[in-house]
């Protein structure tokens, strides 16, 4: 898929290389451990090309996307109705919509991913994943959410502008960016309020906030 020939050749070659043979197992590395690694690599990699090759951009920051996705569970019940099927869905208009849908296909928690467009809240029951643009952020945070509570991974895209940090009721992860460097944030208690589980080995990567006591 293009996707892969894009995204996994340019970060995991790179991720390889800079690994430095530091993996233990013959040189080889895990699929755990290459994700790992290119979302690492993202950190350093993703603003370090040409301002106007937005492009290669887009695809990094959904490489990004598809990856914090894959190192999320959702509830059994979530998952339970036998469908192949999980669905991401862009909220209203999105600049990197064209390299969402490259990713169309791909598997998370066992299930390909199908993209749709969601235009309203009140027709976001069969969202999986939720995927935000900066542009449209205040537009979501302004509606009314039917069931702020479902297992639904929120994503906001907010590294078109440099800032240390994001927090916002109702957003689980928040791509930010500082300088030539992109991260991500999670808020961890809104994540365990509506039952969703991050992986340790994700939130080590990630900027925790809303982990109050």
């Amino acid at each position: 898929m293009e996707f892969r020939a894009l995204i996994e050749t340019e970060l995991i070659a790179d991720a390889r290389a800079r690994s430095d043979g530091a993996a233990s197992n013959g040189g080889f590395l895990s699929p755990a451990a290459i994700l790992l690694l290119c979302l690492v690599i993202g950190l350093t990699f993703s603003f370090v090309v040409k301002a106007d090759d937005s492009s290669r951009i887009n695809r990094v920051k959904t490489a990004f996307i598809l990856n914090i996705a894959r190192f999320v569970s959702w509830p059994a019940e979530v998952l339970a109705d036998g469908s192949a099927e999980i669905s991401l869905c862009l909220y209203r208009n999105n600049p990197i919509r064209q390299a969402i849908e490259s990713i169309a296909g791909e598997e998370v928690s066992g299930r390909r991913i199908v993209i749709k467009q969601l235009h309203s809240l009140t027709k976001n029951d069969a969202c999986n994943i939720l995927l935000i643009g900066q542009d449209e952020l205040q537009a979501y945070l302004s509606e009314t959410q039917p069931d702020p509570n479902r297992p639904v991974l929120t994503i906001a895209d907010l590294t078109d502008t440099d800032s240390h940090t994001h927090r916002h009721d109702g957003i689980l992860v928040t791509l930010i960016r500082n300088g030539a460097r992109i991260g991500f944030e999670i808020n961890l208690q809104k994540t365990r309020e509506v039952g969703l589980r991050m992986s340790s080995e994700l939130l080590k990567l990630a900027i925790i906030v809303g982990d109050d006591p």
